[in-house]
């Protein structure tokens, strides 16, 4: 998982710290907790709420799921245009105010009401817990991501389901604590900021994968454009389809094994597998490899087949175990594909309608088995055959498996016949038919592009492969000529610079040369100029001494007159 002091490796040569990634776990898990503290206290409810109608107790059981529905979408467009981190930040602390008042609230309508504005929290924060996972991590590192983030889901709904069983005993009103639990990313929400991409972030990462290294104009990308809409419907689809048939194992396992007590440990075996699964998902992945879809929906299917063949307690927990196991499987690893098929700033969108399935499947769950039964000349539960839930859920899972073998095989032959599938958005499938797809920029980004060699055939694998290695070839080459090149250039200024010292050299002995015999000449013409002087000075002493002769004569005949007279 890429572990350390820091934090979790983010897939983007980074780190995400501790208290961030926490912070994120949280944020997932008030999304799933709607109605969690509901069902410990529903037999107390109608002691304190008299009179209560059928129709008002299955209000407030999905009235958070009904609300999460249409907010979901809301959610996933407001983000599309809103600071993300206000949302949170708003969201939260609406979440938390509708929680308070729970406690407050005076009648089962009013109950009702506020467990419906839960709801609409938990819908607009699901589409943002799932983008944040994309804006935190990349590659293998945001696929485990979402694994855990699953996984952490199931831990807290384990313990929250503990907690409230517990709580309900002291008084009806302490399971709604558990709606308190926003207040965490409110209190630690700079933690996660620095993480995050805003609108404008994200639409300038889609733009960027599609350039060269100069910025393009802007302009608007359809949604259209901006995501791989039949994978996202096939996602979709499939996702609503498990989610349905997940739904039998806690909906319809009290009435099959018929003990409050023996129910509760299955329904923790629920969690338990989902939680499993989503801590060991990339190891799973690398064991599945390019069989996911098959597998999981044939694995689910030998899980249900374990619940209804046996009153065992033992081996429905085993076949639950199974079910769910690889159900947690599936769901992070669509999740993730969901991003890998959108543009940055299209896939809080296409996680956006990703998330409605969770809540549809959850919602339409009761009515599926309960019509389909009533087809087949089935009352309604706890009348009818208590084991037919999970005999229709094996069913479903064949159905859905014969279908992805029947389509697997019509996109391998449309890929023999020289169409390949393609999961990327048709913008960035554009920008690589035209070759301007910048891998660079793209991981830079946090994006990866999705591994398509699966749809590919052997022959058109070993072909691209080799056009591949021709290329980095190529590349190689060129890089290699250049630096030669480069070395070439450098080897001729260094003997530009030898040459140019050689010749500093010989000018400076030219000029000491010069100056040496010019101050040999003027030696010469000083030690003349000497010899002159040396003349001249004897010459004067010649010159000199007869007149000091004749002076000195001349004053002693003028000192003899004087004494004469």
């Amino acid at each position: 998982m890429g572990l350390s002091s820091q934090g979790v490796k983010s897939g983007k040569g980074t780190y995400v710290g501790w208290l961030a990634l926490i912070d994120l776990y949280i944020i997932w898990i008030i999304t799933s907790i709607p109605g969690l503290a509901i069902a410990p206290v529903m037999p107390m409810l109608l002691k304190v709420f008299p009179g209560t109608s059928e129709l008002a107790t299955q209000m407030l059981t999905v009235a958070p799921n009904i609300a999460a529905i249409p907010f979901t979408l809301l959610g996933g467009a407001l983000a599309t245009r809103w600071n993300n981190m206000k949302m949170l930040y708003w969201v939260c602390l609406f979440y938390v105010l509708a929680a308070v008042a729970l406690w407050f609230a005076p009648s089962m309508l009013m109950l009702i009401i506020l467990s419906f504005i839960i709801g609409i929290g938990a819908g607009i924060v699901s589409p943002l817990a799932s983008v944040f996972v994309a804006d935190m991590f990349a590659g293998e590192q945001r696929q485990q991501q979402y694994g855990n983030a699953s996984a952490m889901v199931n831990v807290g709904l384990m313990i929250g389901v503990i907690a409230t069983g517990y709580l309900a005993k002291i008084d009806w009103r302490l399971p709604f604590v558990i709606y308190l639990l926003p207040l965490f990313p409110l209190l630690f929400s700079g933690s996660i900021k620095k993480y995050i991409k805003e609108p404008k972030d994200r639409h300038d990462a889609s733009a960027a994968i599609g350039m060269n290294q100069t910025p393009s104009p802007k302009k608007s990308v359809s949604y259209s454009q901006s995501v791989n809409i039949p994978a996202l419907i096939k996602y979709c689809i499939y996702y609503f389809v498990i989610t349905l048939v997940i739904g039998s194992i806690s909906n319809y396992i009290p009435y099959l094994v018929g003990s409050s007590v023996t129910s509760g440990y299955l329904q923790a075996v629920l969690f338990f597998g989902i939680m499993i699964s989503g801590f060991a998902l990339n190891w799973v992945m690398r064991w599945l490899k390019y069989g996911t879809y098959v597998v999981t929906l044939l694995a689910m299917g030998a899980g249900f087949l374990l619940i209804f063949v046996t009153k065992m307690p033992v081996i429905i927990g085993v076949g639950i175990f199974i079910a769910c196991f690889f159900y947690g499987v599936a769901q992070p690893y669509v999740e993730n594909k969901c991003v890998a098929i959108s543009t940055p700033a299209a896939a809080v969108i296409s996680l956006a309608i990703y998330s409605t399935m969770d809540s549809l499947g959850n919602v339409l769950n009761p009515f599926f088995f309960k019509y389909v039964g009533m087809l087949f000349g089935h009352t309604p539960l706890p009348d009818s055959n208590q084991e037919f839930p999970f005999i229709c859920s094996l069913i479903v899972m064949l159905v859905c498996a014969v279908i992805v073998v029947i389509y697997k095989i019509y996109t391998g032959i449309r890929t023999r016949e020289g169409h390949p599938i393609d999961n990327l958005p048709p913008v960035y499938r554009e920008a690589m038919k035209n070759g301007i797809y910048n891998k660079v920029l793209a991981s830079q980004h946090g994006i990866t592009t999705p591994d398509t060699s699966a749809d590919l055939s052997p022959l058109q694998r070993a072909e691209s492969l080799i056009e591949e290695t021709k290329k980095n070839l190529d590349s190689t080459m060129s890089d290699t000529a250049k630096m030669v090149q480069t070395e070439k250039a450098r080897l001729t200024e260094v003997e530009q610079d030898i040459l140019l010292a050689e010749m500093n050299e010989q000018d400076a002995a030219s000029k000491v040369k010069a100056a040496a015999d010019l101050a040999a000449a003027d030696a010469v013409t000083a030690s003349k100029h000497a010899e002159q002087a040396a003349k001249a000075a004897a010459d004067a002493d010649a010159i000199a001494k007869p007149a000091e002769t004749s002076t000195a004569q001349n004053n002693s005949n003028n000192t003899n007159a004087s004494n004469a007279q």
